[in-house]
Order: C-alpha cells, then structure tokens, then sequence
C-alpha cells in the first residue's frame, strides 16, 4: 500500500515533501489509511477533523481521531458544526455536509500556510462519483469524475483566497484494500451508519445500484474506470483546442463579462461552441455546481440570432451588443478596454491645459493652440470622432467629465433644439451596454462634447477666433495602431 500511494502521489504530482499538508480525517476506513501512509511516507501533516454531529456518536469518533493522532504524534485540530442547521428546513444535508467540511479544509489550510489539502477518496468513491454524474447528464468532464490534484478555486461551491490543492492519494486504491490495510494495523476504523441510508443518493448507487450493474458484467467497476481514463484523456484534448479558439472568440470584459465574436463562433464545431459556453459560464460563476448540457444548447441557439436576451445558469445573461454579443453578470461594471469609459458616477475634473485618464486607460486631454490659418477649415466643425475643437475666448478652464444622468440634452450645430443625449447615443449605434459608463464632458450645465460622438454647439470657432481649444479622446496604446 505504501508503494502504490508513493507511485500515485509521483505519477501525478500530487505533493512536495518539504511542504506542510491538511489531511481531512473522519476516522473511516479509507481516511486512516491515508493518514497512515502520509505518516509512513514522511510528510509532515495536520489532522483536521469536522463533527456534522448529525448522530449522537460523532463526540466520541472526534475523540477517536484525536487519539489516533497523539499516536501517530500529528497535531489535530477539531471543530463541531452543525449541518442540519446549515441545510435549513427541506435542504440537503449531502449539500451542506459537503460545504461545511471543505470550507473547514480550506481555512485549516490557509491558518497552516498549507498549499495542500489530502482527502481519502479511493477508486470506489470514484465508480460511484461516475455513476452519479451520468444518471445526471454529464458530458466527458464528469465522467473522467475526480481528478487526482485539483484547485480548491477550481471546486465548485468553495471561494478561498490563495492557490490550495486538493490531493487524493487513495485515487487508484480500493475500498477492500484501505480496509485490509487497517486490520493489518490493527486500526479499528469508525462505523459510520449513515452510510447504509438508502435516503442519500450516493448510497442507493453504492447498494442497489452498482451490485445490479455487477449482475450484467461482474467487472463493471473496472469498466467504468477505464472510461475514467478515457474522458481524461478526452477533456485535455477538448481544453487544448479550446486554448487554441478562446483568444479568437472571446474577449474578456474584466472580470464580470466576456465579448463573443459571434461570427467566429458560428463557424466553429458544436462541440467547441459548448465547451465556450461552459468555460464562459464556470469563470464566471465559479459557485456553480453543474453546468447543464441544455443550457448550453439554449445559448448556442440563442446565438444563431435569437432577439432580446437570455438568462444562464449563476444569474448571467446573454445579450446582443452590435454584430457581437456578451455574456455577462448584469449590473455589474464591465471593462471595455477598446472604448472610452468610466466606472463609477464619480466626477474627473479636466483641466485646460492639461489630461486625465479614465478608468480603463484611455486619456482625455486639453490642450491651447494658436489658429494660424484662419481660414483653415476642420477648425469649424472638430477634426473628427475623436477631437473637438473649441474657441478659446471664454472657453472655462476647467471642465468635469462624468456619466451620463436622467434628461441629459446637447445642443448640437445647425439644429433647432435640444438632443437627448440617449437619443443622439441610439442614433450613433453606441451600444446599449456602453452608454451608462460613456464619458461625457460639461461645464456647468453646458454639455459641450460627448467623446468620439458630436460636439456641442457652444464656443464654435469664428473667423476672429484667435485661439483655439483642443480636446482629445486617446485610446490606450495597445490599440492607437489598430
């Protein structure tokens, strides 16, 4: 046994000797063996023990543990939770036993300046973590089931701060071989009746499932770790190619939203078109359990040119935003770094001459310049989108530029009127999602230029002007020569 945890933790990397390790012990068969062999093998560990206390016993099995490890010589570190409250009234105690023991893991880990966290879960854990996933409808990432080194930030349901490893050793060892190893020992592992509750799902696969199964094929296990290995194999080819497209379909908006060139993704293989939508949505919804197939067949079709929007999986939404489109957490900011934008209703103050910069690296600036050539037309109307010229005499010295707010109007050259700024916005074809966080610029109650959009009417350039303002958009380096 020990040669074969020693092979496991080399194949895979799973652990460095120098460094401390969390090992989740409950006192099972398959826990003590772990902790045994870890000892065995010379890691320096802690013991960290969670009681559900959702049985009368669970006292006596933390007593238990404790004294394994006072002769094992390996510090313990206990707490007592209640789940039942945990889960609420019509929750699932599997759902919250689950949470409550990795998030004790995880903080044991950060308080120990531990990178790893070493859990007992043995190749039966595994058959029946497969079984589950496919009465579910998983597609290859859950049935290559649990993966021998995984992030913490990576396990569904568990926000952590820093880079923490969750490692099985036992993953390619039985259940009948963890218990033998323990009678060897001497070692009388804890009983735990929940196990037998043919109420939880896990266990039903464990005792009516799997037993029925081996009526078909009496290797039905061995069967089913091969297809382990198999999806494996499979979900690293699908993440490679998915490597190779993400840059060319998606664009991310910091991270509260992604861009997806529609184009492109229409002209990629269904399945790539999934494996997008699902990283998508994993990054940025981390919490999310499952990702189901039928929402990403919604949203592929969806974007086959479906109006208005969708609603996904973890509160996100997909909607249209010109010829492309965006996934993305509503209401949250969202960093479009190809335009100029502002995140928050606080107010710049420009000053002439002189620069700001906006949130997401794009400058404005305002600059004094003698006209030289009165007669020299751009002066009249700006020289494009992205500058705006001003005359000089009265012009204010100092300017804010802020967000958009409610009845927002412009008075714009050579029309009668007011324009509501939304409106002169539609009229532009500025995307719905960009207008809110658009910069504009005013002095006072003079709304003089909305930014690579249209000037105002206000301090027009006349054959006296002497002097003239300049104010210019600056998009950020990177995409000057694009």
């Amino acid at each position: 046994m020990y040669e074969k945890v020693a092979q496991t933790i080399n194949d895979f990397g799973l652990l460095t000797p120098e460094e401390p390790i969390v090992v989740g012990v409950s006192g099972g068969a398959d826990s003590l063996c772990l902790l045994d062999c870890l000892v065995e093998l010379g890691y320096a560990l802690v013991v960290a023990h969670l009681d559900h206390q959702l049985r009368p016993e669970s006292g006596e099995e933390a007593q238990f543990v404790e004294k394994i490890c006072e002769s094992y010589g390996v510090p313990c570190i206990q707490q007592a939770t209640d789940v039942r409250k945990l889960a609420g009234e019509g929750g699932s105690l599997e759902e919250a036993a689950r949470l409550a023991r990795y998030n004790f893991l995880a903080r044991i880990a950060r308080e120990q300046n531990s990178k790893y966290v070493a859990v007992g879960h043995t190749c039966d854990d595994q058959v029946e973590t497969i079984l589950m996933h496919l009465l579910r409808g998983s597609g290859p990432g859950g049935l290559r089931g649990m993966l021998p080194k995984t992030s913490f930030t990576q396990w569904a349901g568990i926000e952590i701060e820093g880079e923490i490893d969750l490692v099985r050793p036992l993953l390619e060892c039985s259940r009948i071989e963890t218990v033998a190893h323990c009678q060897h020992l001497g070692l009388t592992p804890v009983d735990d009746p929940s196990n037998a509750d043919l109420t939880l799902h896990r266990n039903r696969i464990r005792h009516e499932l799997l037993p029925l199964l081996e009526s078909y094929n009496p290797g039905i296990r061995e069967v089913i770790l091969r297809l382990s290995d198999v999806m494996r194999g499979q979900v690293a080819f699908n993440q490679m190619q998915l490597s190779r497209v993400w840059p060319e379909v998606m664009r991310a908006l910091g991270s509260n939203g992604y861009v997806i060139n529609v184009r492109r993704f229409r002209e990629l293989h269904p399945f790539l078109q999934g494996s997008i939508i699902r990283h998508a949505i994993a990054n940025l919804a981390p919490a999310l359990r499952d990702i189901s197939y039928e929402a990403t067949i919604r949203a592929k079709d969806w974007l086959e040119g479906s109006r208005g929007s969708l609603t996904l999986p973890g509160e996100l939404s997909l909607e249209w935003f010109g010829e492309n489109a965006l996934i993305c957490r509503p209401g949250e900011f969202l960093q479009f770094e190809t335009y100029p934008q502002l995140s928050s209703d606080s107010e710049l103050i420009l000053r002439c001459p002189g620069e700001i910069e906006l949130d997401n690296g794009w400058h404005i600036s305002a600059q004094v310049e003698s006209r030289q050539d009165p007669s020299r037309e751009p002066w009249t109307a700006g020289v494009d989108h992205m500058s705006a010229v001003f005359c000089a005499k009265g012009f204010p010295p100092e300017l804010t530029v802020r967000r958009r707010r409610s009845g927002d109007r412009i008075q714009l050259p050579a029309v009668d009127g007011t324009t509501k700024i939304a409106d002169l916005m539609i009229n532009r074809k500025i995307p719905r999602q960009l207008r809110a966080q658009w910069p504009l610029i005013v002095s006072g109650d003079q709304m003089l230029w909305v930014p690579g959009v249209q000037r105002s009417d206000q301090y027009m350039i006349t054959e006296d002007s002497s002097d003239i303002v300049v104010l210019q958009l600056q998009p950020p380096e990177e995409f000057k020569h694009v």
